[in-house]
C-alpha cells in the first residue's frame, strides 16, 4: 500500500498536466502570481478555484471560508496550489 502523501502528490501532478502545460512551467507561473489580485470562482472551504488574469487556479483559503466572487490576494503557494486571503481583510473593511 502506498503512503497517502504519495497518492495526493500523484493526484495533484495529474491535475497540473491536465491543460497540456508542463508541471515546471505551471509551478513557475503560480510563483509569479504572488501578490496579485484575483477573485474566487467557487466557495473556498478547504480548497476551491480562483481566477487571476483570465486563468483558473486551485487555491486554499488561509482565513476560513471565502464565498464565491470575493476579491482575494495571493500570499503564497505550495505544490501548485495558491494560498489566498480576502482582499477586504487587507483593507480592514
Amino acid at each position: 500500500m502506498k503512503p497517502r502523501s504519495r497518492f495526493l502528490f500523484s493526484r495533484r501532478k495529474r491535475s497540473l498536466h491536465s491543460n497540456g502545460e508542463g508541471r515546471m512551467d505551471l509551478l513557475k507561473e503560480v510563483q509569479s502570481l504572488h501578490g496579485k489580485i484575483g477573485h474566487t470562482l467557487t466557495k473556498l472551504k478547504l480548497v476551491g478555484f480562483i481566477e487571476v488574469n483570465g486563468r483558473k487556479f486551485e487555491a486554499k483559503s488561509e482565513h476560513g471560508i471565502i464565498q464565491s466572487g470575493v476579491p482575494v490576494r495571493i500570499i503564497g503557494s505550495a505544490f501548485g496550489i495558491l494560498r489566498v486571503e480576502p482582499l477586504e481583510r487587507l483593507l480592514g473593511i
